[in-house]
């Protein structure tokens, strides 16, 4: 009887969740860190049994924590993927095409790269570098593979050292590579293309040149809006 009342004075589900996140971070638990047991949790935050479970139940789809009977309720590592299927359903239902998503994305990555080419530093180069000698590996073998690719937009995201900027544009470039793979195939030609433009844009991020490493990757990922005619695609 005592549970029930405090179950039904509580808050919701939503409102339980955001003050276990609160929690999380007034704590200063960082990923891999254990949250205290069902019990002591319910009773530092004067949630009952049912509440809190709904709640934990919130964190635990949005990808926050994850439970293990031995291990208990721990903080999972941050992961933007958790949250691109619910960005998706919301582009849904509101209507877009893939010609939105490159014009926001090469607005975004834009301004990345000009970030990046302020900020970055010799590791950051190396990083995008790497990605771009991947693609040669795979271009002289033969083969098409977007990874490399992804992981040269991803590093020129993490140069500008803004963690809003790195979320962002993760978020769009994911919803950005649903729609090309559901339309369009990697191609030889496109991936040679794609190297070179790629290079150029490292060599002004290197250089510290804020408008040409702007509007070079604007120029970059705005192509494919072009290239979605020709059925060949590169990100």
């Amino acid at each position: 009887m005592i549970t029930e009342l405090s179950d039904n004075l509580s808050s919701g589900p939503t409102d339980v969740a955001r003050r276990i996140r609160n929690f999380v971070r007034n704590a200063r638990l960082a990923p891999g860190d254990r949250l205290p047991t069902h019990q002591a949790l319910g009773q530092r935050l004067h949630i009952g049994p049912r509440r809190l479970r709904e709640g934990l139940s919130i964190l635990e789809q949005q990808g926050l924590i994850r439970t293990n009977r031995k291990a208990g309720t721990i903080l999972a590592e941050p992961s933007v993927e958790t949250l691109t299927d619910p960005i998706r359903y919301h582009l849904d239902l509101l209507g877009h095409t893939f010609a939105h998503l490159v014009r926001a994305r090469a607005g975004l990555e834009k301004a990345a790269a000009e970030d990046a080419a302020r900020n970055r530093t010799a590791r950051d180069l190396l990083a995008i570098l790497d990605a771009i000698e991947r693609m040669e590996d795979l271009t002289r073998q033969g083969r098409c593979d977007n990874r490399p690719d992804e992981d040269f937009h991803h590093a020129i995201l993490g140069a500008t050292h803004n963690p809003v900027m790195l979320v962002f544009g993760q978020l769009v470039a994911a919803q950005f590579r649903k729609k090309i793979h559901e339309r369009l195939k990697l191609s030889i030609p496109r991936q040679v293309v794609g190297i070179r433009e790629h290079r150029s844009i490292l060599r002004a991020v290197e250089q510290r040149d804020v408008p040409a490493a702007g509007t070079l990757m604007y120029q970059h990922v705005i192509y494919q809006l072009r290239v979605i005619k020709k059925g060949t695609a590169s990100s």
